[in-house]
């Protein structure tokens, strides 16, 4: 079984998002490393934002997202959803609608400050059909051929062993079951250094590998009918708005010359990517 990592990565990934939901300034280190501009994030990700204003503003605040599994999921009513590093649960609360009474929502995530936000959402929608666990997404704490759909929302990318999820997401998944998710992917062109700054971790840039390696992983792990159903490549604009590289004190560290060099490295290079694939 997969064992929890204490190294600066994932201390880095939980105190980020801890600090990201309690706090008006999410620092890590001195650095503002959380994007907050909620309606960009949700844009950028696919989501319907008509469609989202008939969901209350509180149980839109602190998510973060980089596509919408959600679209491409063919969720149907009573099966069993896992959603991975659900977060603060509002892809939760979308499946738990599809899946209605008779099915079941399961929401998994590391960090405890965003689970008891998302258990105070799915509290005041009265859904007993969602169920929330303080969970790795390495060790999936399920039994085998459980599960009808996997969900998952920029949250992979944050796994330093991506083969252990998908492991772990085979095994849970009953045959026939599917796996949709959202990811940031990166070319191989990005220098290793910036890939070293801590500020990226959280940000979904640091922890991505390339498309080719995801469907590679994807394939020797068992998964079929491996789909790229969106690709989507970020101008500079948006990665200084959603990823908020711009809002971080990098540019202070480093200074201008060197932060815009990063910048620029980066430019044409960060992706976000939605993946389906099936258990045969």
């Amino acid at each position: 079984m997969y064992e929890e990592k204490s190294d600066t990565h994932q201390k880095i990934i939980k105190e980020a998002y801890s600090k990201a939901v309690t706090s008006d300034a999410p620092y890590v280190n001195g650095e503002q490393i959380m994007a907050t501009d909620s309606e960009a994030i949700f844009a950028l990700a696919g989501y319907s934002l008509e469609g989202l204003a008939e969901i209350d503003s509180h149980i839109l605040e602190h998510n973060f997202a980089c596509g919408n599994p959600i679209d491409i999921a063919r969720i149907n009513q009573g099966e069993t959803v896992l959603d991975l590093g659900c977060g603060t649960g509002l892809d939760v609360i979308l499946a738990a609608e599809k899946v209605g009474y008779s099915g079941r929502v399961i929401g998994i995530d590391m960090t405890d400050e965003m689970l008891t936000i998302a258990q105070t959402k799915v509290d005041s929608l009265h859904l007993d059909n969602v169920e929330l666990k303080n969970a790795m997404i390495e060790s999936i704490p399920l039994e085998n051929s459980s599960v009808d759909k996997v969900i998952s929302n920029c949250v992979i990318n944050l796994s330093s062993d991506k083969r252990q999820v998908m492991d772990e997401v085979y095994r849970v998944l009953k045959p026939g079951g599917s796996i949709s998710f959202s990811d940031i992917v990166i070319g191989d062109n990005i220098p290793k250094w910036i890939l070293k700054q801590a500020a990226l971790y959280a940000t979904c840039v640091s922890g991505a590998t390339q498309l080719e390696n995801y469907l590679h992983i994807m394939k020797s792990v068992g998964f079929k009918n491996i789909k790229v159903a969106g690709f989507k490549t970020y101008t500079k604009e948006e990665i200084l708005s959603v990823l908020d590289l711009e809002a971080t004190k990098i540019k202070e560290g480093v200074g201008e010359f060197f932060f815009n060099r990063m910048l620029n490295a980066v430019s044409g290079s960060i992706h976000s990517v939605h993946l389906y694939a099936d258990k045969s």
